[in-house]
């Protein structure tokens, strides 16, 4: 990933995101940690998608990392870029990744009302998980949206 970056000069936001969350999947964290770095300061405080993304990336490599709680931070984080016009599919994808990492930590209350926010079709398959599995981590998730159940 690194060389890849390296020689080909790579500038675009969504190329960088999309870099990284391949990195993330291949468990190459250094890489995802790199490319997530770049895009953070490409985009900070002027694309804010891109920085939320970036954000929520950053959130994955914690955890995958098992730094769940600076994950937690992270996700906070993100969720703070967002305005208050922000989209609800946007919320939604903290809600889900606040729901993961609060469940890695034994937690099933918090995911629950997270869970309870999010549209029916999200909402229906976190319950599922919250019942059926006490703990998950967010370790197979990649970074810029994708769902941890969809890899």
């Amino acid at each position: 990933m690194r060389s890849l970056w390296d020689s080909a000069g790579i500038s675009s936001p969504s190329t960088i995101c999309a870099l990284s969350g391949l990195a993330l999947e291949r468990r190459d964290l250094d890489a995802a940690e790199h490319l997530t770095e770049r895009l953070l300061s490409i985009t900070e405080q002027r694309r804010p998608l891109f920085e939320f993304l970036a954000l929520l990336g950053w959130a994955q490599i914690w955890a995958a990392r098992g730094q769940i709680r600076d994950a937690l931070t992270t996700v906070e984080a993100a969720r703070q870029v967002l305005t208050s016009a922000a989209s609800p599919a946007l919320l939604a994808q903290t809600d889900e990744q606040e729901t993961l990492l609060r469940l890695s930590l034994g937690d099933t209350q918090s995911p629950a009302e997270l869970a309870s926010n999010l549209p029916a079709a999200r909402r229906g398959l976190l319950l599922a998980v919250l019942r059926s599995q006490p703990v998950l981590t967010m370790a197979s998730s990649s970074t810029c949206g994708q769902r941890p159940w969809a890899t």
